[in-house]
């Protein structure tokens, strides 16, 4: 099972996040997808931040970020820390989420999307928003923005 999931750093949501079989670069143009499609008000010249995997490097996924109005930024090779807030956000699902080891690939999908969508975005408190819900933080900025 592999997950791909993208961050708004500054609201903490995972904007956008895919789960496959495969770790082919599908999985994570689809979180892309989803993540530009949550937010289509982004600031000019947003940054995209990705390690240099394979999926994040593809031709496909590179034209994808562009078309969408990105800066496409890297993390150094082998500097997991240039990625932290993913990585941070790794670690916590790791430590939070139940065991998912005895599930089927379908359950454990529902289960990874329920942890993301239903908790962390919906309810966890984050100590880099204010301890504050990163989906109320995200109605925050949006209210003040108008």
């Amino acid at each position: 099972m592999y997950v791909c999931a993208i961050i708004d750093v500054a609201t903490r949501r995972v904007v956008g996040w895919s789960i496959s079989k495969s770790q082919r670069q599908q999985l994570v143009q689809d979180a892309f997808k989803m993540a530009i499609g949550r937010n289509p008000n982004r600031p000019e010249g947003a940054v995209y931040h990705s390690d240099r995997g394979c999926q994040f490097t593809a031709k496909k996924t590179k034209e994808l970020v562009e078309e969408a109005g990105f800066r496409k930024s890297m993390s150094r090779p082998g500097t997991p820390s240039d990625n932290q807030p993913i990585e941070s956000f790794w670690k916590t699902l790791k430590c939070e989420m139940s065991d998912i080891r005895h599930l089927t690939f379908e359950e454990a999908s529902r289960t990874i999307a329920s942890y993301i969508e239903l908790y962390y975005n919906s309810d966890r408190l984050h100590s880099g928003i204010g301890y504050m819900i990163p989906n109320e933080f995200f109605t925050l900025l949006c209210v003040q923005k108008t």
